[in-house]
Order: structure tokens, then sequence, then C-alpha cells
């Protein structure tokens, strides 16, 4: 039984933190889908895509150079204010990216986590330059 209830708290952890992870990206002009009422475990949202499709993954589609270069400078902008909003997406992949109608929408936040609350992430010298690599705690 507490095993359950545990599982029921994390949940709901994950469910307040996008709810307030997304909120907070909205009000500074990520491309994020905006989240219309936190209830009952889920969260609606803004959709993308048309009555008769959602819109696809970033995996699922394929870019012209044009396309792709546009959709890069959507996301590297993205991190950028996320970064300058002290978060983390936690998960940012072409399966959390959808594309529709030339832009790109960044999806999937339960995992994102404040920035001062990963050390790793700070080795990043800089978002805007590219220079962001991994590094292992203890070195460089």
């Amino acid at each position: 039984m507490a095993e359950s209830r545990l599982g029921l708290r994390a949940a709901g952890f994950r469910i307040n933190r996008e709810w307030e992870t997304l909120r907070q990206l909205l009000a500074v002009g990520a491309d994020v889908p905006e989240p219309f009422v936190r209830a009952d475990g889920v969260i609606p949202m803004s959709y993308r895509g048309d009555r008769g499709c959602s819109a696809p993954r970033l995996h699922e589609v394929s870019l012209r150079p044009r396309e792709a270069a546009h959709h890069f400078q959507v996301l590297a902008r993205n991190v950028e204010l996320w970064l300058a909003n002290n978060v983390v997406h936690g998960d940012l992949s072409a399966y959390n990216v959808l594309s529709w109608d030339g832009a790109a929408t960044v999806i999937d936040f339960p995992r994102a986590i404040g920035l001062r609350f990963n050390p790793s992430h700070r080795r990043c010298s800089s978002a805007v330059s590219g220079t962001c690599a991994p590094t292992s705690p203890g070195r460089g």
C-alpha cells in the first residue's frame, strides 16, 4: 500500500512539475504547448495538427536542409530561453519535438529540472556558441 501511495505522489510531482515548467516557459516565449488546466492527473494543452492528423514528432519527418536549419535555430533559441530561466529539459530528443506547418514545438517536460540542481549542466560554457559538452564530475 505504501508503494502505491509513493507512486501516486511521484506521478503528482511530475504533473505539477510539467505544469509549472510549461507555464514558466510559455510566459517567456518558448515554443511549448499552452497548458489549459491541471486536473485529475492530466494536463490538457494546446493541440498541434489538424482534424485529420496530429503533428508528427521530429524523428518521423524528413526535412529539407533549409527546414532543418530553421528547426535547429528554433531549438537553439529555446534551449537558450530554458537555460536563462533555470530549466533543463531532461529528455530533449527528436521524440519530444513536434514539427507542424514549419514550426517546432517542444513537449514532454515532466523530467525538467532547475539548472541549479544539476551541477553537471553548469559546465556548459555557452549555449549560444554551441560549446556545451558533457564532462564527468571532477573534471573540466
